[in-house]
C-alpha cells in the first residue's frame, strides 16, 4: 500500500506544466480549501491556482492534508458557505 501512495505522489510531481494552461479555461466557479498545516501544499501555490481560475480561497487552521477527517465540521461549514455564496441555479 505503502508503495502505492508513494507512486501517486510521485507521478504528481510537475503535473502543474501539464494542465496549467488549462487553468484559465475553467468556466465553473470554483472554491480551493486550504489546510494551514498540509506540507504537502503550499498556501502560496493554492492562492496561484486559485487567481488563475477566477475560484475563491477558503482557510482551515490548525488542520492538516487530512482535513476532511481532523474538521469535517470545519470543512462542511466553508463549502457550505462558498456554495450559499453562489447564484441559484
Amino acid at each position: 500500500m505503502v508503495e502505492c501512495i508513494l507512486k501517486l505522489y510521485r507521478s504528481a510531481i510537475g503535473l502543474e506544466k501539464k494542465w496549467g494552461p488549462a487553468l484559465g479555461r475553467v468556466p465553473a466557479p470554483g472554491f480551493v480549501l486550504i489546510a494551514a498545516d498540509d506540507p504537502l501544499n503550499d498556501e502560496g501555490r493554492a492562492r496561484r491556482v486559485a487567481d488563475r481560475t477566477g475560484a475563491r480561497c477558503g482557510k482551515l487552521d490548525g488542520v492538516s492534508h487530512f482535513w476532511p477527517y481532523q474538521s469535517p465540521e470545519g470543512g462542511a461549514a466553508a463549502l457550505r458557505e462558498f456554495w450559499g455564496s453562489l447564484p441559484a441555479a
